[in-house]
C-alpha cells in the first residue's frame, strides 16, 4: 500500500485533525502536520515504525487503563469494523492529550484490508473549557470566607433530602448554628479577627462532620449542618457534639483567648415540609437556646 498522490498528501496535511495510515504490516506510512502539532512528533520520527513501537504504545483510555496494543486502529486494521473512541496519547513532552479518535479500515479492489487510517481531534480545550464551567459552578456553590456550602448550596441539600424523604423515607435533620456574642468579636477585635474565626471554626465542622452530612454558611455568623440518616436521639447527640467543639476551641487574636460558644436549633424534617418550613423551625429553635442561656441544644420533640 503507497501513498504517493500528492492531492490527497496536501488535503490531509491541510487538515486541522490528526491522521495517519498504517499498512497491513501496522508500520505507520503517513503522518500528516496536525499529528506533528498534537502530539509533538515530527513526521521524520514516526514513519516507517510499528505502530506498537512508536508513541502508540503508551497510549491510555479515560481511566488510564493500558491499551496495550489494541487500541482503535489496531482493532480496525484485525477486524475491518470501523472503531471511535474517547482515549490519551502522550505527547513528546510528557504531557497525556485527551483526543476522540474514529479508526476505519482501508480496503484494496478486492475488499481486502491493505491497511487503516485513524483521524484524532484533540479535546485539550474543550476539556480545558470543562474545568472551567466546573470552577465557575463551584464558586456558585462555595462561601468563599470559609469554603462551607453557601445559602443557595445549603437550600438546594435541603431540598435534595426532601425529595428522598418524600420518596424513599430516608429521614434527616437540621442543626441551625448561631455563633453567641458574635458581634462582640467583631466589635472589639475587629472583623478581620471575627473572620479568622468563622473560617476556624468552620474547620472544625466540616473535619468533624460524616462524609454523608452537609456544612453551609447560611449568612453571617449563621450555618446550617443536615445530617442525614438520624432519628431524634441521634440529631441531638450529633448537635451536642458540634456545640463541645466549637465549646472547646480557643481562638487568638493577638496574645488573647477568645472563649467561643454556639446556640443550636436542632429539628428533624417531616414528610410534606418545605425547606423554608424546615430552616425557619430550626431557626426558632436556636432562638430558644439563646433565651436559655446560649450554648446548648433545643430540640422541638423533647
Amino acid at each position: 500500500m503507497k501513498l504517493d498522490n500528492k492531492i490527497y498528501k496536501t488535503i490531509l496535511d491541510n487538515m486541522y485533525d490528526g491522521v495517519y495510515v498504517l499498512d497491513k504490516d501496522k508500520k505507520i506510512i503517513f503522518w500528516n502536520k496536525a499529528a506533528e502539532k498534537i502530539t509533538g512528533y515530527p513526521e521524520g520520527e514516526v514513519l516507517g515504525a510499528l505502530c506498537s513501537q512508536s508513541i502508540f504504545s503508551n497510549i491510555t483510555s479515560r481511566n488510564n487503563q493500558a491499551y496495550f496494543g489494541f487500541f482503535p486502529v489496531i482493532r480496525a486494521l484485525s477486524d475491518g469494523e470501523i472503531h471511535e473512541e474517547e482515549l490519551y496519547l502522550n505527547h513528546k513532552d510528557g504531557r497525556r492529550i485527551p483526543v476522540y479518535s474514529r479508526a476505519v479500515p482501508v480496503k484494496d479492489k478486492k475488499g481486502q484490508i491493505s491497511g487503516a487510517m485513524e483521524v484524532f481531534i484533540d479535546k485539550s480545550v474543550q476539556m480545558s473549557t470543562l474545568f472551567k464551567i466546573a470552577e465557575l459552578e463551584a464558586l456558585t456553590l462555595i462561601d468563599p470566607l470559609t469554603r462551607a456550602g453557601n445559602r443557595k448550596y445549603t437550600e438546594n441539600i435541603i431540598g435534595t433530602r426532601l425529595n428522598e424523604l418524600e420518596r424513599y423515607k430516608w429521614p434527616f435533620g437540621v442543626l441551625f448554628i448561631d455563633f453567641d456574642d458574635f458581634k462582640k468579636i467583631n466589635d472589639i477585635y475587629t472583623h478581620d479577627a471575627g473572620d479568622k474565626m468563622l473560617q476556624t471554626a468552620t474547620k472544625i465542622m466540616l473535619s468533624n462532620c460524616r462524609l454523608s452530612d452537609f456544612v453551609g454558611r447560611y449568612g453571617g455568623d449563621e450555618f446550617i449542618v443536615v445530617v442525614v440518616n438520624v432519628d431524634k436521639v441521634k440529631l441531638k447527640l450529633i448537635a451536642n457534639r458540634f456545640r463541645i467543639l466549637i465549646e472547646r476551641l480557643r481562638f487568638k487574636a493577638g496574645e488573647q483567648d477568645i472563649p467561643i460558644t454556639a446556640s443550636i436549633g436542632a429539628a428533624l424534617a417531616k414528610i410534606g415540609d418545605t425547606k423554608e418550613e424546615l430552616i425557619r423551625r430550626a431557626d426558632t429553635l436556636m432562638y430558644k437556646s439563646k433565651l436559655s442561656g446560649k450554648n446548648t441544644v433545643t430540640t422541638d420533640y423533647e
